[in-house]
């Protein structure tokens, strides 16, 4: 009889592999599974090809909003497969509600069960026609990665400052930006999406006025803080290289290659605008500031607003920066971040993997019907692949660009993930 085996298809490489590192240890030592992990979703093809060759008893996704990831979720569970969803992070916006509460979108019929961090987002699964006994609360895998230092990994200040060539007697101003705009044509040609198009839109007019506000304050903070390290940590999605030209002739730090946890442990002071790095931040009891230039765009930001002074002026944020660089967040913040992780990230004790994997070997050795995967991928996959070993994995996806306008090789490059 063979082993069990197991695939979690990995969407973004720099945002969710270490996260999934952790579950895939769990789930092998939990198990006893052949665990793999793939990626990405701009793949999806090959996603169809592994899952044949594979043939695993459960698939984990991280979402079946967009058509394509239904399409997806259903070719695993008519092949006998169970499907999980695992968000690796959480952000409710008017836009996301929105967007999952739209009646003419159905759930429940996608997925064996869904897996989330903690009670508010149970509260707007429930409102959804998702059967209520699918919904299972387990915390944050992506989390864990931060709670779990043995499981992750965590470069000192020092080797840091090294690293960057920063001066380590300075304290740390990091800028967490995330100023990801949205797909309009991918928008428009996803129907499951159509609720939220014009949310959507009017999201990237926010982005990029807020990105161009950002730019200007990030070089007046160089002048007026001279000693402080001031660093940016862009969003994984984002072109660093809008900040390298904008500010090379600044002091400003860009760092792009690293993840958040080569850099958490080197924050003094964050600054961020509807970030979840805030989230994982107050984890650390590390202090932030959200700057939000425009006020009329409030409705964007994140529901943790609270959790941290909300700055609408470029003075109020010089004045914030100078008065907690020295003294703590005030009470009703600290309480807010208490409430909020506990709402949005259950027990934080590190153990959601060890919860998710309990849940699935239990599940799995219920589980009576064999997986059959039947071929269901384009016929130049196998043609794909061994262009790859010829050229390596950029140049054959550069040149499956030159057939196809529409693949993003940058992103399939970047979130390429096969582990075994």
């Amino acid at each position: 009889m063979r082993k069990k085996r197991i695939v979690i298809i990995c969407g973004y490489k720099s945002r969710e592999l270490q996260a999934l590192l952790l579950l895939k240890k769990e789930l092998e030592l939990s198990s006893n599974a052949e665990v793999s992990i793939i990626g990405g979703i701009s793949e999806i093809q090959r996603m169809y090809y592994l899952l044949y060759k594979i043939q695993p008893d459960v698939v984990f996704i991280s979402q079946v909003v967009e058509t394509v990831c239904r399409k997806l979720a259903n070719y695993v569970l008519i092949s006998g497969g169970l499907l999980y969803v695992l968000p690796a992070e959480i952000t409710i916006i008017s836009a996301i509600e929105q967007l999952l509460l739209n009646p003419a979108i159905k759930y429940d019929k996608y997925l064996s069960r869904i897996f989330i961090p903690g009670v508010r987002y149970a509260q707007l699964l429930k409102k959804s026609d998702i059967n209520k006994n699918k919904i299972t609360i387990v915390g944050s895998p992506k989390i864990d990665c931060l709670l779990e230092e043995e499981n992750a990994t965590f470069m000192s200040k020092k080797q840091l400052c090294l690293a960057e060539k920063l001066d380590i007697d300075k304290k740390n101003l990091f800028i967490f930006t995330s100023f990801v705009k949205a797909d309009e044509k991918y928008l428009r040609s996803d129907k499951s999406l159509n609720s939220s198009v014009k949310k959507m839109l009017e999201s990237n007019i926010c982005v990029e006025l807020t990105l161009s506000n950002y730019i200007r304050t990030i070089k007046k903070l160089s002048l007026d803080f001279p000693n402080w390290n001031i660093i940016i940590k862009p969003h994984p999605l984002e072109e660093a290289s809008i900040y390298m030209t904008a500010l090379k002739d600044s002091s400003v730090t860009v760092i792009a290659n690293k993840s958040l946890y080569d850099v958490i442990k080197s924050v003094d002071l964050a600054i961020h605008w509807s970030s979840t790095v805030s989230s994982e931040c107050w984890v650390r009891n590390i202090k932030t500031l959200q700057y939000a230039p425009y006020k009329k765009y409030n409705n964007f930001l994140t529901e943790n607003r609270l959790g941290n002074p909300l700055l609408h002026s470029y003075a109020q944020l010089k004045s914030a920066i100078k008065k907690y660089a020295v003294q703590s967040l005030e009470q009703k913040y600290l309480d807010f971040q208490t409430n909020y992780l506990k709402n949005n990230f259950f027990m934080l004790d590190g153990k959601s993997c060890k919860r998710i994997s309990s849940i699935v070997t239990s599940d799995l050795n219920k589980k009576r019907k064999n997986v059959l995967f039947r071929s269901n991928y384009h016929f130049a996959i196998p043609i794909l692949l061994f262009m790859q070993k010829l050229f390596g994995i950029s140049i054959s996806r550069k040149l499956l660009y030159l057939f196809s306008r529409n693949f993003s090789f940058r992103s399939a490059v970047e979130n390429y993930v096969y582990e075994t």
